[in-house]
């Protein structure tokens, strides 16, 4: 069936030989993302292009220049659009079976890693599954020029998964399933790999982050890096009939001031005796007459 463009796309249709956006649509796209400092994508235009880009309907000129237009501003209504247009591109597999199934597996995703911290997310996956939780990894195996949790997680032990099969196995068995992004969705990782071409990470990666391999049934544990990037991500996941909790952070207890002793300050001129006395009883010799000082 030929899937009809959004309103903001002039309601003109694919080539339907080719199942491609006309070169007409993403120009007019690009020039409404770039010619105002507030353009944005409805929600509805939004899922329409990115699930065209996941379907290849984009040429590949095309394709970079709108990833390089959205990378610069990626509103909350586009974002809702981008994660509507994946979730149907996602691989599922079913919730663990045996130990505990009132637990909901935790979902980590890792898209970034890190450069100047330490990379303490495998870290925290190992201690949540020790407490009989499902662990779900997904993200790439490249770092990029950062240390990438895939490589921390293969010194521990824990490999790539290389099939659905074998991550349900990997669960039943209480061991963390690392899923790589191009097994459970091929197409986005496709948009993922744009970016070595690229030079910088597209709206594909913070896409990617939401990605769910249990349908909606997982508990996300989603970093962010401001709380702009956490108003925007709670948006969507409310958008979609999730829940979104912000971690309290811990209160730092204010230091008490030291309250300086109340002492009776002796005046200049009693200090100047004081001193003067001192440096007599130094210089008197020591004598059983105590009435010289």
């Amino acid at each position: 069936m030929r899937r009809v463009l959004a309103r903001g796309l002039l309601n003109q249709r694919r080539d339907i030989t080719t199942d491609r956006i006309p070169d007409m649509i993403v120009a007019q796209l690009l020039r409404r993302l770039t010619a105002h400092p507030d353009g944005q994508l409805s929600a509805e235009e939004a899922c329409e292009l990115f699930s065209a880009m996941l379907d290849g309907g984009i040429a590949e000129i095309e394709l970079g220049a709108l990833l390089t237009a959205l990378a610069m501003r990626v509103g909350a209504e586009q974002l809702i659009g981008f994660h509507a247009a994946t979730r149907g591109h996602v691989n599922r597999i079913p919730l663990p079976e045996g130990g505990n199934t009132a637990l909901r597996p935790l979902v980590i995703p890792s898209y970034s890693g890190t450069r100047e911290h330490p990379n303490l997310m495998p870290l925290i996956a190992l201690l949540v599954s020790h407490f009989g939780i499902p662990v779900v990894v997904h993200g790439t195996l490249e770092g990029h020029g950062r240390i990438a949790s895939a490589s921390i997680f293969r010194e521990l032990g824990v490999l790539p998964c290389a099939g659905l099969r074998e991550a349900r196995s990997a669960l039943a068995e209480g061991r963390i399933a690392y899923l790589p992004t191009a097994l459970l969705s091929p197409a986005l990782m496709q948009l993922l790999s744009l970016r070595n071409r690229l030079g910088f990470a597209n709206c594909a990666h913070e896409v990617a982050s939401l990605i769910d391999p249990f349908g909606g049934r997982g508990m996300k544990l989603l970093p962010t890096e401001d709380e702009a990037q956490f108003a925007r991500l709670g948006a969507v996941l409310l958008a979609h009939g999730e829940d979104a909790t912000k971690p309290q952070k811990k209160k730092k207890k204010k230091k008490k001031k030291k309250k300086k002793s109340k002492t009776t300050a002796c005046s200049s001129a009693a200090r100047q005796r004081a001193e003067a006395l001192l440096l007599l009883r130094r210089s008197v010799p020591a004598t059983g007459d105590r009435t010289l000082l």
